[in-house]
Order: C-alpha cells, then sequence, then structure tokens
C-alpha cells in the first residue's frame, strides 16, 4: 500500500463548528524565537473543515511543533521527518497559513493589546506607534481585549502563533492576579524565546521594558489644584474597581485628600463602569443619597464629563457649586461646556517610546521610560 493509500485510509472526516486557538507543544528546541500556533476556523455548514495541523502531525507520528517546522522547512529538522510530513500534508490536502509564515520569516511586526482601541487616548497611543512603524518598515497589529482576561490570553496567544517581532501590552483593566500571573507567564515564555515584551502598567507579573507615567503623580498633580481651590467635600470617581491604573489613580485622590486636612467622611467613593453613563448614573444616585460635594475628582475625563452631565441635568453649576477634574486630557475635554480641568498624558509620546523599546536593541528588563503629565486648568475647576 503506497504511503499516499495509507495516509487516506488513517484520514477521519473533519465536522466542527467553532474557532479555536491552540498551542503547539515541541518536543524539541525552538530556534525560531517562539512557539508555534495553529488558528482553525470551522463553519457552521455541512461542508468538513480543512484538514489542520494536528490531523498532520497525528498520521505523521510526530508533535506539533515537528509538524510546524517540518512544513516551515526548519533547519532543526531532519530530511526523513520533513518529507514524511510533507507526504502526510500533500495526501490530506492540508494548505498552510502561507500570511502567519511570511510574518515569521520577516520578524518585521509588533502587536499590540489593548482594553479598548475606541478610546481617545488607546486611540493616540496606537496611532502614534502606528505612524512610526510606517517610518522604519514596522507593521503594528492591534487588538482589542475589552479588558477580558480570556479575550487577552486568546489575543496573545494568536499574536505569539504569528512570532511577532514584540507584543506591546497596553491593557489595564486585568487586576485579577491569576489572570495575570496566567498573562505573565505567556509574556515570559514568549519573550524566552527571543521575543521582545513592553508593557504600560507594570506589575509584579509583568516585569518587562515599559514606558508610561506614574498614575500616583497624575492624580497628585490633581489633586494639589483641586484642594487649592479651598473646597472641602469631595467625590472620588473611581470606574471599575478592577482598573489598575484608575485604582492607584483612586488612592492617591484619597490619600492626598486626607493630607490636606479633609476629614474621611467627608470624601465618597464611587465606582461605576468606565464611560460617562457609568459615571452621569453613580453622580445622580450620590447627590440624591448624601451631601452635595463640593468637588468632584474623576480617575479619567470620561467619567468626569460623565459627572458634568448628571450635575447640568440636576441644575447644579459647574463650578460655582462644584468643581470637576478629570485626568487624560482627551479631546472631549476641550468640547464640553464648561472646559474641562484635567492632566495631560502625552499619548503620543507614549505610543512612540512604546515603538522605539519595542524594535530597539539596547533595552533590558529593568528599562523604563516615564514621562510626565502636565495640569490644563480650564472652566471646570
Amino acid at each position: 500500500m503506497s504511503t499516499r493509500e495509507a495516509v487516506a485510509r488513517e484520514t477521519p472526516a473533519i465536522d466542527a463548528t467553532s474557532v479555536s486557538v491552540e498551542r503547539l507543544a515541541g518536543d524539541g528546541p525552538e530556534t525560531d524565537g517562539g512557539s508555534d500556533m495553529k488558528v482553525s476556523f470551522q463553519t457552521m455548514t455541512d461542508t468538513p473543515a480543512p484538514p489542520g495541523l494536528r490531523e498532520v502531525a497525528r498520521i505523521s507520528g510526530v508533535s506539533l511543533a515537528t509538524a510546524s517546522r517540518a512544513l516551515g522547512q526548519h533547519e532543526s529538522v531532519s530530511d526523513d521527518i520533513r518529507l514524511r510530513v510533507r507526504a502526510v500534508a500533500d495526501s490530506i490536502g492540508y494548505v498552510a497559513n502561507m500570511s502567519a509564515q511570511a510574518l515569521r520569516s520577516k520578524r518585521n511586526a509588533v502587536a499590540v493589546i489593548v482594553d479598548d482601541i475606541t478610546t481617545a487616548s488607546v486611540a493616540a497611543m496606537v496611532t502614534a506607534m502606528q505612524t512610526a512603524g510606517r517610518a522604519d518598515g514596522t507593521l503594528v497589529l492591534v487588538s482589542g481585549t475589552s479588558a477580558i482576561a480570556q479575550r487577552t490570553l486568546h489575543a496573545l496567544r494568536v499574536f505569539r502563533g504569528l512570532n511577532p517581532r514584540a507584543i506591546v501590552m497596553v491593557s489595564g483593566g486585568v487586576d485579577a492576579e491569576a489572570d495575570l500571573r496566567e498573562i505573565g507567564l505567556e509574556l515570559a515564555d514568549y519573550a524566552a524565546g527571543g521575543g521582545r515584551v513592553v508593557v504600560l502598567e507594570p506589575t509584579p507579573w509583568l516585569q518587562f521594558p515599559s514606558v508610561g507615567l506614574s498614575q500616583e503623580a497624575l492624580a497628585r498633580t490633581l489633586t494639589n489644584h483641586m484642594t487649592s481651590l479651598g473646597r472641602r467635600r469631595a467625590i472620588v470617581l473611581a470606574g471599575s474597581a478592577n482598573h489598575v491604573a484608575f485604582a492607584a489613580r483612586a488612592r492617591t485622590f484619597v490619600r492626598e485628600l486626607e493630607d490636606s486636612g479633609i476629614s474621611p467622611e467627608h470624601i465618597s467613593v464611587l465606582h461605576s463602569s468606565n464611560d460617562r453613563a457609568g459615571a452621569e448614573s453613580a453622580v445622580r444616585s450620590a447627590i440624591a443619597t448624601q451631601a452635595e460635594p463640593t468637588m468632584i475628582l474623576a480617575a479619567s475625563d470620561a467619567l468626569a464629563i460623565g459627572a458634568m452631565r448628571a450635575l447640568r441635568d440636576l441644575g447644579i453649576e459647574v463650578p460655582r457649586q462644584i468643581a470637576v477634574g478629570g485626568i487624560d486630557d482627551s479631546p472631549m475635554s476641550q468640547d464640553v461646556f464648561p472646559g474641562l480641568t484635567t492632566v495631560r498624558q502625552p499619548f503620543d509620546s507614549i505610543g512612540r517610546e512604546a515603538l522605539r523599546l519595542a524594535v530597539s536593541a539596547d533595552v533590558t528588563e529593568a528599562t523604563h521610560i516615564e514621562l510626565r503629565g502636565e495640569l490644563v486648568v480650564r472652566a471646570s475647576a
């Protein structure tokens, strides 16, 4: 019986209805700088899905990683194994992902994982990275994960399969220790294979080259300005409790307010979703149930603007009755009335520096670039 006939008899029909991403665990050293991945797109029709690399590996009697390297003409695979795997692939009609292979060979791509690409701050950072990337021939790939841990891991593993030159984590919304540990281990494994990792929010589980701003310094700058106005009752809009950056800002707000002599009983911390609607709802409820504050410190411009909308609808004047301040200096902070007092973050510079760390040779794990925020005083406070 010929090899082709034997393969045909052994090959089962494939009928699946999902999308799966699988890590190809190897049986030998990786020499191409990262783990291989298989992304299998399967349809909801009655048409059998095309055979995948797992079938090639099973029938060939080798591991998934070895099958991948054999089909990729990797020098670590012997001629006998390469020929056997190639024969099996041809027999069952397996077609390699040529775009992924091309990306592996060039290693000119930087993958960026963000919480929400639609936010002004993230969009500014990513735009700056893409602009800088075009100047030096680097392709910037972006995936938004909505700060959901499993989506972050999914995006990370798919990107690892493409073996980019670097992965940049612009994600601060995942904070569960178990999730951060898993993400950190995945990134460490990628880095150990020769990939570069850059983060914007270093944590005990994400110790890699980093660029960003001190969240405490941003919050301290806003608090110092707000307390200088003589206001003595405060609402702190903290956003979601699981957002790392927002949580750091909220803690600093409270600490600095207390250090300025404001009694803890005159400080109310409100949690909500991280958008204007969430902040608006939280402020409406707070105004209806407690003593009216004289200032609102928000962990972001979006939260501050949501608060201002609630105050306007309640007939409360900003800043005469309540002063409002935020952090970011997003474009919308200039368009609202009254203009929002905020702390500007240099998002363009953060994006450019993140890309520079991703592609530069002289970078160590301890490399950190810290930029500074700037107080922008407008009519709201």
